[in-house]
C-alpha cells in the first residue's frame, strides 16, 4: 500500500509542476514590465508636453518580454504610442527606471527616444 500511494503522490507533484514553474514567473515578470513601461513611459510623455490620459495600455509582443509596445491618448484625444527594446536587465531594483532603446510617438511623429525612463 505504501509503495503504491509514493508513485501517485510524486506523479501529482511533477504534475504540478509546469503549472507554478517558470512560466508563472515569466508571467509575472512580463507583467510588472508592462505596468513600469506603462508608468514611466507616461511620465515621459507628460515632460515632453504629451500628458496621456488615462494610462497607457502595453503588451509583450509575441511572448518577447524584452519588446514592450504602448498605445494611448494624450490629454488632446491624440494617439500616442511608445516601443521599449531592452535587454534581460532593463528593470532597476525598486522599479525606479528602464533601460534599452525607448521611443515614443504622437501620432506616428517621433516626440522622443531615450535609452532610460525614470531615474537614470
Amino acid at each position: 500500500m505504501l509503495k503504491r500511494t509514493r508513485p501517485v503522490v510524486v506523479t501529482a507533484a511533477v504534475a504540478l509542476l509546469p503549472v507554478t514553474g517558470c512560466g508563472q514567473a515569466e508571467d509575472m515578470r512580463d507583467a510588472n514590465l508592462r505596468t513600469l513601461t506603462s508608468r514611466l513611459g507616461a511620465a515621459a510623455f507628460e515632460d515632453v508636453g504629451h500628458p496621456v490620459k488615462g494610462e497607457l495600455s502595453c503588451d509583450t509582443a509575441d511572448k518577447d518580454a524584452y519588446k514592450v509596445t504602448c498605445d494611448g491618448e494624450d490629454t488632446r484625444n491624440r494617439s500616442v504610442s511608445l516601443v521599449l527594446r531592452a535587454d534581460e536587465n532593463t528593470a532597476s531594483e525598486g522599479n525606479s527606471r528602464l533601460k534599452g532603446t525607448i521611443v515614443g510617438k504622437v501620432e506616428d511623429k517621433e516626440v522622443f527616444r531615450k535609452e532610460c525612463l525614470g531615474q537614470c
